[in-house]
């Protein structure tokens, strides 16, 4: 039996993580080290003008931990304006109106609306194949 199997894994899995034993091996300790809020703000500031490795390279840190912080900081910043753009109740008649409105929507799709849906659109599937 291969060895992958034993280990429960499939054999492109098993060379992906030797190749990662390798590399955490020549590039150091491997271990992570936390950002700085001086580092994150770098990254923004520079992201457009730099690219990953140079921004990497000036702060010492590899091309593929500046384009995860930056990835993390992206889906940060797009949260923060979903959040912002989120129209809040200002009233309490305005947020009894919001949850009565739900709470039609939930009982139509308990009611079988939803099964109605679906059988819609595995049609429209059918279809198309």
């Amino acid at each position: 039996m291969d060895s992958y199997r034993v280990r429960g894994m499939l054999p492109h899995m098993a060379s992906r993580r030797t190749s990662k034993k390798r590399r955490s091996a020549k590039s150091g300790s491997g271990r992570k080290r936390p950002w700085t809020d001086e580092e994150r703000r770098f990254v923004r500031q520079n992201l457009g003008k730099l690219t990953h490795a140079e921004i990497g390279e000036k702060i010492g840190r590899s091309k593929a931990a500046v384009q995860n912080e930056s990835s993390r900081l992206n889906r940060e910043r797009r949260e923060k304006e979903r959040a912002a753009e989120a129209p809040t109740p200002t009233s309490p008649e305005e947020l009894r109106e919001r949850i009565k409105a739900l709470s039609k929507r939930i009982k139509a799709l308990r009611g079988g609306e939803l099964k109605r849906r679906i059988v819609k659109l595995e049609k429209r599937v059918a279809k198309r194949r």
